[in-house]
């Protein structure tokens, strides 16, 4: 008995675990394909003050201080992508381009990917329209007039989701475990009268 409730223990952890890191927060978007960026965008958006970060991967093609929007049938987002950091992207942690706004990945072993490029990260004023908007998926991301045709906003995952599912399991285990138990005892019972106490494993 002991050994399916240990396996079945594990097991959760595990994967309250798993859904601890890939848990991502409601407000956090993401550019999937940048066309001529050779990287993603990624957001954090809500109905205030919110942030961007864009990555710009090997021969930084895109120009200091473009002007980028975020495009909503509530309204237009207009805001300057600053100035560019170097950096040198790595598959270290599992993912070339990690998301900044979310829990990064565990570290990747034998991974020697490497690519030089810069970022651009700052901030963008934002409202509540906008914000629902995006989440309903009405969003486009475009970076200047001619650099990139418009391209689509994804909401992440929501954690809430995940918390659901995991529930869902843990209540599935609880069950197992309990058909272990009563199917062991029976066992037990025939096993003590006929040579002693027995254990269920």
């Amino acid at each position: 008995m002991k050994s399916p409730i240990l396996r079945n223990t594990v097991l959760s952890l595990v994967c309250y675990l798993i859904a601890a890191i890939t848990g991502q927060a409601q407000s956090v978007f993401q550019v999937i394909n940048v066309p001529g960026l050779g990287a993603p965008s990624y957001f954090e958006i809500g109905a205030g003050t919110d942030l961007f970060q864009i990555d710009n991967a090997s021969i930084a093609t895109l120009p200091d201080n473009t002007t980028a929007l975020i495009n909503t049938p509530a309204g237009t987002l207009t805001f300057s992508i600053g100035v560019g950091t170097p950096c040198v992207f790595s598959l270290d942690f599992g993912d070339l381009f990690p998301n900044p706004f979310i829990p990064p990945p565990p570290p990747r072993i034998g991974a020697p990917l490497e690519i030089s490029g810069e970022y651009f990260s700052g901030s963008v004023q934002s409202s509540a329209n906008v914000y629902a908007d995006l989440l309903a998926g009405l969003g486009e991301f475009q970076i200047g007039s001619g650099t990139s045709s418009p391209m689509e906003m994804v909401a992440t995952p929501e954690p809430g989701s995940g918390i659901l599912f995991m529930c869902g399991l843990v209540l599935l285990l609880r069950r197992c475990i309990k058909r272990v138990v009563i199917d062991c005892e029976p066992n037990k019972s025939l096993q003590a009268t006929a040579a002693g106490p027995a254990s269920c494993d």
